[in-house]
């Protein structure tokens, strides 16, 4: 299934003073035509990514009212990756995952690594510091050492689990996207 992008708008309000046309155009300068990562605060374990557009404000009412819209796409995104140290303070122990960080994960001989998924399937990016094996879905698949995606692996919502063979250090980059 396909998805199309949404629309998010953000309505800012301020008092007005003599330097409101100051401050919509640095606001315009700051995010107009950015493509941005957009955390809203009733969501914070998760941000948008997409084109940000500041629309006019209302000159004549008592409060200047500038209404910010986002072309976002479908999925919203983890807000940290699996190589990354999550966070406390945004944590919702209702719908968080947490993932065994996938930093530099030491390989000797054989180690499995286990990904908890969201909706969103994602190609992970996997990095190695020696050549070795990854056995996925029954699969086995020959990784240099290097950074690379193996186009046939994708991160699916649950558990999959991922089977290094070899020596060495790996990194797994996983970052998940949920509707």
């Amino acid at each position: 299934m396909k998805f199309e992008n949404r629309t998010i708008q953000i309505v800012l309000n301020k008092s007005k003073n003599k330097s409101c046309y100051n401050e919509y155009s640095e606001i315009q300068n700051a995010l107009h035509g950015k493509t941005m990562k957009i955390i809203l605060s009733r969501d914070p374990n998760f941000y948008y990514k997409g084109m940000v557009k500041v629309q006019d404000f209302d000159r004549y009412s008592i409060l200047q009212t500038i209404t910010v819209e986002c072309d976002v796409d479908p999925y919203k995104y983890d807000l940290t990756a699996s190589n990354e140290d999550w966070l406390w303070d945004p944590f919702n122990f209702e719908n968080g995952i947490i993932n065994e960080n996938t930093n530099k994960i030491k390989v000797t001989n054989k180690r499995e690594v286990v990904i908890y998924g969201r909706r969103k399937k994602v190609v992970p990016v996997i990095s190695c510091d020696n050549r070795m094996q990854l056995i996925f879905n029954g699969k086995t698949y020959n990784l240099s050492a290097t950074k690379q995606k193996v186009l046939d692996l994708q991160i699916c919502e649950g558990k999959n689990t991922l089977t290094f063979v070899g020596n060495g250090n790996v990194t797994i980059e996983y970052r998940g996207g949920s509707l």
